[in-house]
């Protein structure tokens, strides 16, 4: 009965399972495949709350989980799920996005090797190329920007479509009272992820792009600290 249950449940969410039970079992059961998603192309492929990635999966009619993170790898795994056919136009749809952002990303890196010391992205107009920045915050609030599990900052990622994480082995020279953070999206998906770091650290942090100087708007951290 609690099978049936599950199986009800997956054909209202999905029209793809409508043949039912035999179907599902060569569906799930049939094959999984890894890609190999580089970390500047995971908040394009899951999308702003998670659409891109529900889109894929409702138009290839498979199933894709990204793998847990490591965050130490460059690149991300997504797991595709279902008929093998069906699979490859999703691997296919990945794909696409990840040149995409591959695309956007050397246009973006060409804009950072070519800055001037203090020049900002931000000032560059466009919204489409992808751009990196360090984001440090005072070490007694990064709990409350990782969340138990890495929930929040999950959930930072998918409101916001940029990729935060947290530098596991900052400079020598990092005050050792901060902890920082990197960011990477387009400009809009940046300001989005910083504005939900402030709102869970009651304050703001200090922004540096690509380690060529601090933004002007922002103070040192010991201004937030208590």
């Amino acid at each position: 009965a609690a099978k049936e249950l599950v199986l009800e449940v997956i054909r209202d969410r999905d029209g793809d399972f409508r043949s039912g039970r035999s179907d599902f079992g060569g569906r799930l059961g049939g094959t999984s495949l890894d890609v190999a998603v580089p970390r500047f192309a995971v908040g394009i492929v899951i999308g702003r709350n998670g659409e891109m990635i529900k889109k894929i999966q409702n138009d290839a009619g498979v199933r894709v989980q990204f793998k847990a993170d490591d965050g130490i790898s460059p690149e991300r795994v997504a797991m595709v799920m279902g008929q093998p056919e069906r699979c490859q136009h999703a691997v296919h749809l990945i794909n696409e996005l990840i040149q995409t952002a591959q695309e956007r990303d050397g246009f973006g890196s060409a804009l950072r090797s070519t800055r001037v010391r203090g020049r900002s992205d931000w000032t560059m107009g466009s919204p489409g190329p992808l751009q990196e920045v360090t984001y440090t915050i005072p070490a007694d609030k990064c709990g409350l920007v990782i969340g138990k599990g890495g929930e929040t900052i999950k959930s930072i990622n998918q409101q916001s479509g940029a990729h935060v994480e947290l530098q596991r082995n900052p400079p020598p020279s990092t005050d050792p009272n901060t902890r920082v953070f990197t960011i990477r999206g387009t400009a809009q998906q940046m300001e989005v992820a910083r504005q939900l770091i402030d709102d869970k650290i009651g304050g703001s942090g200090i922004m540096s792009n690509g380690g060529f100087g601090f933004s002007p708007f922002t103070q040192g951290p010991a201004a937030h600290q208590k």
